[in-house]
């Protein structure tokens, strides 16, 4: 094996994490709370060790921090770009939705 080269988990075949995300970890980039419109933020999910091929991911919101008056609260989270060393996690907002935050719980595996 090559120094430094991935390790395959291939007897890993299920991993999971929590990922909290919001307007002060993120300032800057996190801008589901301003404006009106669709609005996303897209973060990149490493796993601990690579899959022998993609896995399935799937993704769920675990926790929200939103303004709820005048304003109705829609989020909705997906994973893309899903390779065996990781993901893109996109969150996203639309019309005049204010989310301050956001926390997506994902689990990912192989059969």
């Amino acid at each position: 094996m090559l120094l430094g080269a991935p390790t395959y988990a291939e007897a890993t075949t299920i991993q999971s994490g929590t990922i909290p995300n919001n307007y002060t970890v993120n300032a800057g980039a996190w801008a589901l709370y301003t404006e009106n419109g669709l609005r996303t933020f897209v973060q990149h999910i490493n796993f601990s060790a690579v899959f022998a091929t993609a896995p399935t991911v799937i993704v769920s919101i675990s926790g929200l921090d939103s303004a709820t008056t005048p304003t109705s609260v829609r989020l909705g989270v997906e994973a893309l770009n899903v390779t065996p060393s990781g993901f893109d996690l996109r969150y996203g907002t639309w019309a005049d939705s204010v989310v301050y935050g956001a926390t997506v719980s994902w689990v990912a595996y192989s059969p």
